[in-house]
């Protein structure tokens, strides 16, 4: 209960400096219960969170998890992409010769490393 009430307490406490900060434009959110997390808003209710992305890698001929990795959300996904699939050919020795993924990796920095590994 107390850690709730703390968590609670620092959220509150970070809403206002964030607002604050909206005149300002100097204010880096940071998460004051998790420091190495990012500060990103849910889809429910928009309210400021810390936030992590994972990067997961499966086999789906096989339903297999062959890769994760988990990033702050500063990292961009095309920043991992791939880096997770080479980890992924290294612990399968296997190559990787199609790749699906979700919008988050549709853009052309993506398609264009993907294009050069084949």
């Amino acid at each position: 209960v107390r850690h709730l009430e703390a968590v609670s307490a620092a959220n509150a406490d970070e809403e206002a400096a964030i607002r604050k900060s909206r005149k300002t434009g100097k204010f880096k959110k940071v998460c004051i219960t998790d420091p190495d997390a990012s500060m990103a808003t849910n889809a429910r209710n928009r309210r400021l969170e810390p936030a992590y992305k994972q990067h997961t890698i499966v086999d789906d001929l096989r339903g297999v998890v062959l890769d994760v990795a988990v990033a702050t959300g500063e990292i961009n996904e095309g920043q991992m992409i791939v880096e997770r699939i080479e980890a992924a050919m290294v612990s399968t020795r296997l190559s990787v010769s199609t790749v699906t993924a979700d919008a988050g990796y549709a853009y052309a920095k993506v398609f264009g490393a993907l294009e050069r590994r084949g």
